[in-house]
């Protein structure tokens, strides 16, 4: 766990430094104003808000001395000064570790959608997403969208060099002679993610505690502090049919796809909901529909299709 308060450096300035960020320094302002942009810029986000609760300023001496070699090295490679450093984010279940120990390979790479390697993000939305595991939750009420339970990132500095577009995997060894990380491709376009294979191009800065609230959908009361919606049946609960007490999953278990299911009562409420949130359009890829159309509802465990004529 992080220390509760500042610690002071070591004699011999070996192992990480932290030291407490206050509400009123420049860089807790800058982080706060950039992330309240980027809410603010994506309206169609579920997210309402992301508070920082707590920030702690990271520092180790031999860590920065690899970094600033291979930063060096970097822009050598690439003819000059140019090493395309960015700050990141990192979420991991090894946030704790990496605040004290920095950035390992073995423990904090993942193979993931483009491969194996360093996943960072230069989105806050993003990174608050993948803080709790996205199946199972926070800890304390298994909800991906607890509004109480604290989240945990590393904001990072990289160096990203010449970053590789790829839409698929993409192992270490694979990466074209000249590139130094990757920039994941969604839909044909670069997208916020980036992955980096050797540790020494990334430093952990920040470590940052922050909760995040989301906005309660139409006609819906809000929430309490946990994230669970109160005084409503749970037959008349909208969202993801998946989850446990769901109608859709209580009557229909086992339904495959293209299976018309006649009895849409228990179900209107998911429907409805998930009809207006995609503005009149389909769940699925190229999938328009109309309510006297059909729609299909891709869930996390079985796929099933509606017929509302």
């Amino acid at each position: 766990m992080m220390p509760s308060t500042p610690t002071t450096p070591n004699p011999d300035n070996s192992g990480m430094q932290v030291n407490l960020v206050g509400p009123n320094e420049d860089s807790r302002r800058t982080l706060e104003r950039k992330i309240a942009e980027e809410v603010k810029k994506n309206a169609t986000s579920p997210v309402e808000s992301i508070e920082i609760q707590r920030m702690v300023k990271l520092f180790d001496i031999n860590q920065w001395r690899c970094f600033s070699k291979r930063r060096t090295e970097v822009g050598q490679e690439l003819g000059g000064s140019n090493f395309n450093q960015k700050f990141l984010f990192l979420t991991s279940p090894y946030v704790d570790q990496i605040s004290v120990y920095g950035i390992d390979m073995a423990r904090d790479a993942i193979d993931g959608t483009f491969g194996h390697g360093i996943y960072l993000t230069q989105s806050a939305l993003n990174a608050s997403r993948y803080a709790f595991n996205s199946k199972t939750g926070c800890s304390a009420h298994q909800l991906t969208k607890c509004m109480t339970c604290t989240r945990k990132m590393i904001v990072c500095k990289v160096v990203l060099g010449k970053s590789y577009n790829s839409a698929g995997k993409v192992n270490h060894s694979e990466l074209p002679r000249g590139y130094h990380s990757v920039q994941g491709l969604i839909k044909g376009h670069p997208s916020d993610v980036f992955v980096v294979y050797d540790t020494y191009q990334i430093i952990p800065t920040f470590y940052v505690e922050f909760t995040t609230s989301f906005k309660p959908r139409e006609g819906q009361p809000h929430s309490n502090g946990s994230g669970r919606r109160e005084n409503i049946p749970p037959q008349n609960r909208q969202g993801n049919a998946s989850r446990r007490g769901d109608p859709a999953r209580q009557n229909n278990q086992g339904i495959g796809l293209g299976t018309v299911v006649t009895n849409l009562a228990p179900l209107a409420p998911l429907l409805i909901d998930t009809f207006l949130r995609r503005g009149g359009r389909g769940v699925l890829p190229n999938a328009n529909f109309n309510l006297q159309g059909t729609i299909p509802y891709v869930g996390s465990e079985y796929n099933l299709s509606f017929s509302l004529n």
